[in-house]
């Protein structure tokens, strides 16, 4: 394969880029295709070969952020989303505004329009109270409801797809020695990609190698959190009182319900989490998620926190995120183990106590400060009363939290 001339045009790379993110959905359009036939054999080559471009592509700053723009956005656009898992339908204040008004213009074109009829009434003289004369305020049996998403995938597909996209971008993201030109593969490289599985490109050779670079991290943090929130009134990286999330309760909410569709996000901010460049400029997301997981915890009625699948599995995913950050030292950064013998309440107490900690300790993009911290004993008096109060079942996890 030969390599890209590194004497193009800032507006020839940018068509270059976004045409290569378009093949590359579409050879997963593809993929789905093909495997109804049975026969995936080009789809994964032709899968292979946009990894491939994009690799190369990768190579410099401008074209590694423009790579990063398109296959997050992409992946969350409405005839891509479905790919991996998402429900585009039910994508709070963003699909109703795209898909409600083309879905239903059709099935309500012949009904009596609400609007028009109520303006007719501050035009007319005043009237006996009869049934014309009456402002509407809606029809039974006459409201228009959203379609719901029938692209129903197997979960199989569904899993090699997002596994494909987070190996993809990686490759965008993973920090480069040299980023001044493009790189040229190599006669040996061409031929052991022609033997390399499409599931696993290239992603075991870079994973653990190279890390990902601080630009992509900033820039990969700042679309999630853009594509995420409504707006950028909350979205300061520092963690404010505890009680402040019941002043952003109705935007943490429609944070946690955006994510809950576009599983693939998930899947993003658990692999890259490793950047602590990543998870500072991604906090407003990681703080809304925490918000809703701690009102639930603190009203439910469950025995177990276990008991309440959705938000413990959020919990966990959110320690995991924030250890492997460093944004929570040990022994905080193992509480996740405690969650399954915990009542809902207590577990919103470790919720609160973790909260506090990172209120105190604000997220910071510098590594070596991040490394660094420790965790006194003051954030530690809330755990180590709930493992005294449960020490029955909980006696095992001892040495996970203290000093034996």
């Amino acid at each position: 394969m030969a390599g890209v001339p590194p004497d193009l045009s800032t507006s020839l790379l940018t068509r270059l880029c976004g045409v290569i993110s378009l093949s590359f959905f579409a050879s997963l359009h593809k993929r789905v295709l093909d495997t109804v036939l049975e026969s995936t054999t080009k789809s994964n080559r032709m899968t292979q070969l946009c990894i491939s471009c994009i690799e190369q592509l990768s190579g410099l700053p401008f074209t590694r952020s423009l790579l990063i723009h398109y296959l997050v956005e992409g992946a969350i656009q409405e005839d891509h989303c479905h790919l991996f898992g998402g429900r585009w339908s039910q994508i709070p204040f963003l699909s109703s505004s795209f898909s409600s008004s083309t879905s239903t213009s059709s099935s309500v074109a012949d009904t009596v329009s609400l609007l028009e009829e109520n303006k007719q009434q501050s035009l007319s003289i005043a009237l006996p109270r009869f049934h014309s004369s009456v402002y509407h305020g809606g029809v039974i049996l006459q409201t228009a409801k959203l379609q719901s998403w029938g692209k129903l995938l197997p979960k199989e597909l569904i899993t090699k797809n997002r596994l494909t996209f987070v190996e993809t971008l990686w490759l965008c993201s993973r920090e480069m020695k040299d980023a001044t030109t493009l790189p040229v593969p190599t006669d040996s490289a061409q031929k052991s990609e022609e033997r390399m599985e499409v599931d696993r490109p290239a992603y075991s050779r870079s994973l653990g190698t190279r890390n990902i670079s601080e630009s992509s991290a900033r820039t990969l943090g700042c679309i999630i959190v853009d594509n995420l929130t409504m707006d950028s009134l909350y979205n300061d990286v520092h963690w404010l009182d505890p009680d402040f999330r019941k002043v952003t309760t109705e935007r943490d909410t429609l944070v946690w319900k955006r994510l809950e569709v576009l599983p693939l996000l998930w899947d993003v901010i658990q692999e890259f989490s490793s950047s602590c460049v990543f998870l500072y400029y991604l906090s407003p997301v990681l703080r809304s998620l925490m918000a809703v997981t701690m009102n639930h915890m603190e009203v439910s009625r469950e025995t177990r926190m276990k008991n309440c699948p959705k938000y413990h599995e959020a919990a966990v995913k959110l320690v995991y995120c924030l250890a492997q950050g460093s944004m929570i030292p040990p022994p905080l950064s193992n509480i996740a183990e405690l969650f399954p013998f915990v009542s809902p309440y207590e577990g919103y107490l470790l919720l609160l106590a973790l909260w506090r900690y990172i209120k105190d300790n604000p997220p910071s993009e510098f590594e070596a400060e991040v490394k660094n911290r420790t965790c006194d004993s003051s954030h530690m008096f809330v755990v180590n009363s709930i493992i005294h109060a449960n020490i029955d079942h909980m006696g095992h996890l001892c040495p996970r939290i203290f000093n034996m």
